[in-house]
């Protein structure tokens, strides 16, 4: 039972990817911390953390109900556990109804403001899945559901939300958006067979390469904006002469001619920005 119980879980955990929790889960901290000023108490982390964890579980576990069929078409994502048959339908709506009350226990426990707000972020994370049938603005919606995050994190601690956190929630969505248009140059053909929208599928690969670029400059020049005008000390500073060259060196790998490390850029050189931006606003506010 024991082992049977372990390989589900390892299951549930590939069907929603979560190792990838990475990338909005330090951005909720961040918001979090330069809200509090400084460091909050244990509890405002916990429950962060459990609604973040929640919120990202029924996103992506509604994605994979959406997508059940294009999945199973797709040879790049048809041994998913969905589509493969390790995990069930019903189990997969368990899991999301599960995680919709991850969402409201760790709201209850924040404030009544994040509380309110849930729905309309669950809704969303909804919608999305369906958007890449209609619009090419998918790329931007997701960068803005997990650009909620930090503010999210402001709310937790500050009880309110002011234009800080909102700045840093653009930085966010223009960062989601450029690796998110950089991953779906693996689906072009595919996309387009489908009558799926995606931005590659719809300007080609060179422009849409120039189009997440674009995005990537523009997530750097918010993060020095917001540096300058929150006052961040020298470790943040020192994280952006990081952060830079990651963001630079993503789009040195790729090209029109060679996507084979678009995996590498994705999940690992992306998944080091939101650590090391963390750990950096950690440390500047124990100065």
């Amino acid at each position: 039972v024991g082992e049977n119980m372990g390989f589900k879980i390892k299951e549930y955990l590939e069907l929603v990817t979560f190792q990838h929790t990475i990338f909005a889960l330090p951005f909720a901290y961040i918001g979090m911390i330069l809200g509090a000023r400084g460091i909050p108490a244990w509890p405002v982390w916990l429950w962060i953390t459990v609604v973040m964890i929640g919120a990202r579980t029924f996103g992506m576990t509604m994605n994979r109900l959406v997508d059940h069929q294009i999945d199973a078409r797709n040879p790049r994502t048809q041994n998913r556990p969905l589509p493969a048959g390790k995990v069930s339908r019903r189990q997969a709506w368990g899991l999301a109804i599960v995680s919709v009350l991850l969402v409201i226990v760790g709201c209850l426990n924040l404030n009544w403001t994040a509380l309110v707000l849930s729905p309309v972020i669950l809704g969303v994370m909804w919608l999305y899945a369906y958007l890449k049938r209609f619009t090419w603005m998918s790329h931007f919606v997701l960068g803005g559901i997990l650009g909620s995050a930090p503010v999210l994190g402001w709310l937790a601690a500050a009880g309110t939300i002011g234009w800080q956190p909102v700045m840093l929630a653009f930085a966010v969505l223009f960062w989601v958006a450029g690796f998110d248009i950089l991953y779906a140059t693996q689906d072009v053909e595919f996309d387009r067979k489908e009558g799926l929208w995606s931005m590659p599928s719809l300007v080609g690969i060179p422009t849409a390469l120039v189009i997440s670029r674009v995005c990537h400059m523009a997530t750097f020049f918010i993060l020095i904006f917001l540096g300058w005008i929150l006052h961040l000390g020298i470790w943040y500073w020192g994280a952006l002469l990081v952060v830079g060259p990651i963001l630079y060196w993503q789009h040195r790998i790729v090209s029109p001619d060679d996507l084979s490390r678009v995996n590498r850029a994705f999940f690992v050189m992306n998944g080091w920005v939101s650590v090391i931006l963390f750990a950096a606003v950690l440390l500047d506010v124990q100065r």
